[in-house]
Parts: C-alpha cells; sequence; structure tokens
C-alpha cells in the first residue's frame, strides 16, 4: 500500500489501540464508539493486511507486524501534535509529574541523588517515586507494558529480549569487586582459590530472585562452593555487614569506592574473573515517543553518561549519594 492510500485517522486509532491493549479504552481516549473504533480496525487489517491485534489474555495483543509500526507510528504523530497543539508539549519548567521508576536499592543509592538534582534543574516541580520490581536483574516487562512505571533502572546482566517490546541503553558498567574490612587479620591483598573457598562470605539473593547468584554459579562450573555465612536482601549493606565482621563479600565498584577511600574496607583480589554489571535504563516501545519520558531518558542519559565520559578521561568518577560510612 502507499501513504497516499491511507486514511490518517487510522493511525490515530492504531496507536490508541497500542498503547490502551483494548478497543473500548481505545475508542473512549479518541472519543469515538466502541462500534467506530471497530470498524477502523478493520479498515486497518484490510489496509495493511495483517490482523495487528490478537485476543489473548482478556487484551488486544500486537502482531510482529503491528510492533514494527507502532514506534514510527508513534513518533510520527508526536512530532505532528508538537506542530499542530503547542499547548500539548511537555514543558518540564512548569510539570508537577512524578516519574515512577524500578529500581533496587543499589540504585536508589547511586543514583536517585543525582538523577533527582539534574531533574529538578530542568523541572523544579518534577518529582520521582521508586517502586521494586519482582526481580532485581530482569526488567519488569508486565509492568512496562502497562505503563505502571515510566523505565525502569537495573543491573541487568543480560540483553533486553527485543521480542518483549522493550528498548534499552547501556549507561555504564560496574565490575564485581571482593571486598573485607580494612583490617582483617586473615586477609592480605590477594586470595587464592583454597582461601576464597574457607572464609566465610556474605551473599545477596533479592526477593523474588531464583538464582544462587553470579558467584555461586561460577564456583559450581569448577565443582566448588562456597562458605556462605549470611545472606541478604540489600546489595548496598555488604559493605557495612562486611566492616563490622570479618565476612567476605561482592559488591559493584561504585557502591564501595568511599567505604575504601574513608579506609573503612578494602578490595582484595579474587582468583577468578569477575563480571562487569551493565546498568542499564528500559523502557517500553508504546511510550517511546511519549514527551514526558522521552525527556527524562535524555535526562539520565546526559546525566549518567557525563559521569562515565569523566571517569575514562580521569580514572575517577564523580562522587555518588553513597550511604555515609562510619569508622
Amino acid at each position: 500500500m502507499h501513504l497516499e492510500s491511507m486514511d490518517l485517522n487510522l493511525l490515530l486509532a492504531f496507536d490508541a489501540l497500542v498503547t490502551e491493549g483494548n478497543v473500548t479504552k481505545a475508542a473512549a481516549k479518541l472519543n469515538l464508539s466502541q462500534p467506530a473504533m471497530s470498524g477502523a480496525l478493520a479498515r486497518l487489517r484490510q489496509q495493511l493486511g495483517d490482523p495487528l491485534f490478537v485476543r489473548r489474555e482478556g487484551q488486544m495483543r500486537p502482531t510482529p507486524r503491528a510492533r514494527q509500526l507502532a514506534l514510527p507510528i508513534a513518533a510520527a504523530i508526536a512530532t505532528l501534535r508538537e506542530a499542530f497543539e503547542p499547548d500539548l508539549r511537555f514543558r518540564p519548567e512548569t510539570s508537577t509529574r512524578t516519574f515512577l521508576i524500578a529500581g533496587t536499592d543499589y540504585i536508589e543509592a547511586m543514583l536517585m541523588g543525582p538523577l533527582v538534582t539534574a531533574l529538578r534543574q530542568e523541572g523544579p516541580r518534577v518529582s520521582v517515586r521508586t517502586l521494586r520490581a519482582p526481580q532485581a536483574f530482569l526488567p519488569p516487562d508486565e509492568a512496562l507494558r502497562k505503563g505502571e512505571i515510566d523505565l525502569a533502572l537495573g543491573l541487568f546482566p543480560t540483553a533486553v529480549r527485543p521480542r518483549s517490546g522493550l528498548l534499552s541503553k547501556v549507561l555504564f558498567r560496574d565490575p564485581l569487586v571482593g571486598i573485607v574490612r580494612a583490617r582483617h587479620p586473615e586477609v592480605g591483598r590477594a586470595l587464592t582459590l583454597k582461601r576464597l573457598l574457607e572464609l566465610p562470605q556474605v551473599r545477596i539473593v533479592y526477593p523474588g530472585d531464583m538464582r544462587t547468584g553470579l558467584l555461586d554459579s561460577a564456583l559450581a562450573a569448577i565443582g566448588q562452593e562456597r562458605d556462605v555465612v549470611l545472606t541478604v536482601a540489600s546489595l548496598v549493606a555488604v559493605p557495612a555487614i562486611v566492616a563490622r565482621s570479618n565476612a567476605l563479600g561482592f559488591a559493584p565498584e561504585r557502591l564501595v569506592r568511599e567505604w575504601v577511600e574513608h579506609g573503612v574496607i578494602r578490595v582484595v583480589k579474587v582468583p577468578i574473573r569477575m563480571p562487569e554489571l551493565p546498568l542499564t535504563m528500559v523502557w517500553h516501545e508504546d511510550r517511546h515517543a511519549d514527551p514526558a519520558q522521552k525527556w527524562l531518558r535524555d535526562v539520565v542519559t546526559r546525566e549518567f553518561s557525563e559521569v562515565e565520559s569523566a571517569a575514562l578521561m580521569t580514572g575517577s568518577t564523580r562522587r555518588r549519594a553513597h550511604p555515609h560510612p562510619s569508622r
């Protein structure tokens, strides 16, 4: 088909169906009757030669062809709205919007301070609320799809699945390091595998996460198992626990940096290749063109890309919002 033969009003109907996932809600959004919306869907299917939406679990789910069209159509509509309806543009300087971001305790400790400071520079009345995802190391697909959150920030170790309708951007990478208290009487600068397995250790298992962890998996691959003396549900708590015990812990390097600088804990070399955890921003393609969410993503990218650039040039990053360590 050619664009000249397309009724552009049908594109509005298509965008509403993608966003709402329901014929009745899409009709209400466009101030149409349900029969009129059903008729628009029938015409879309005929013109595009594809079912576009299939009913599943009580919702209208987009087909692969509809998913392919969703992003460019949403972007085109957003551009046209800005041109013809300037009053509908998102204006951060006057907005009172609260953005909902899924993240762990690590995200709150490391990113939220710099982020709200950056957001408030352009949107003095904007606020952020953080929510816990069901799993710490997987993006919350369903909440993003339903629009229950604006975006997710996390240490997601695997690539975001393209078929899930999620879009993603890696902001920086944080290497996992081994840590002990500064005056640990039994640990030098490096650990042998034998010594690593003997030391009591702190493990992190977030609520909802079923797997044993990256280090446990690495050890299991060589037929070994570590001595876990404590399992906690908070990554941020690990430096404080290590500082007050003889336990060995593992945490992202950025998280422990201030603790090390204050002489409370120290990093030890371990005989296992440690991964770099990618700090990833994830959002849903249905809201890719939403002006408010685009502004939020731009601020996040700008803030943390600048930090990463500074780290590459100077060998250290700016101070972040760490919990203040006590000696």
